[in-house]
């Protein structure tokens, strides 16, 4: 893992940059192992994209942003790379070629 538990990689799915970091879920579970990530290393949040995750001030964490569990002050707005992979996300096609 890289410095502060975060590693820049790429994702396996299209090759774009994302960066793996630690998420602490809602809800903890005992026994339940740490996973990770990926965001996008690039995000703006002043897009038109709202933010997924909020990630810690030293950026090594994460936390989905929820009603219960906002984006803190001292959080970074953070977006998972799922948002925007090109090859997990499809154009809507269901009324392409349907008459009117």
């Amino acid at each position: 893992m890289g410095v502060g538990g975060r590693r820049e990689t790429t994702c396996d799915q299209c090759g774009r940059p994302i960066v793996l970091v630690m998420v602490i879920p809602t809800r903890l579970r005992t026994g339940r192992p740490r996973s990770y990530i990926p965001l996008e290393p690039t995000f703006d949040p002043a897009g038109p994209l709202e933010a997924s995750h909020a990630l810690s001030a030293g950026r090594t964490t994460c936390h989905p942003i929820t009603t219960d569990h906002p984006l803190e002050q001292h959080e970074h707005p953070a977006l998972t790379h799922f948002a925007v992979c090109p090859a997990r996300t499809r154009p809507s096609t269901a009324m392409e070629g349907r008459p009117a």
